[in-house]
């Protein structure tokens, strides 16, 4: 008989909790969600249009803010066959970033 036993939590599942708590997830009524790639290196995004902010959270359990990310790149990302790979080539280290800032959670 097999054991369950209590796995622990993925650094980036707590970066997104963090990102909960900080109000940063959209509730229903529109607005920008996160969507989960799952990839080696990334766990998640959420492009917000206004801004035009992309939000990635990576599986070190970081979450990195990109500045004035055209969409197209967004929809370059989700489309992509390689999507880490996408990642490295067209947005790491090509477009102004900045961590986002946990401090500010309630």
């Amino acid at each position: 008989m097999k054991r369950l036993t209590r796995k622990r939590a993925v650094p980036g599942i707590l970066a997104c909790a963090a990102l909960a708590l900080a109000g940063c997830l959209a509730t229903t009524g529109g607005g920008s969600r996160f969507v989960a790639l799952r990839t080696a290196e990334i766990y998640s995004i959420r492009y917000d249009e206004t801004p035009m902010t992309l939000t990635v959270v990576t599986r070190a359990g970081e979450a990195i803010d990109y500045e004035k990310v055209d969409p197209a790149i967004v929809d370059g990302l989700l489309a992509a066959e390689d999507k880490d790979a996408f990642y490295r080539e067209a947005i790491r280290g090509k477009i102004p970033s900045k961590p986002v800032d946990f401090s500010a959670a309630p």
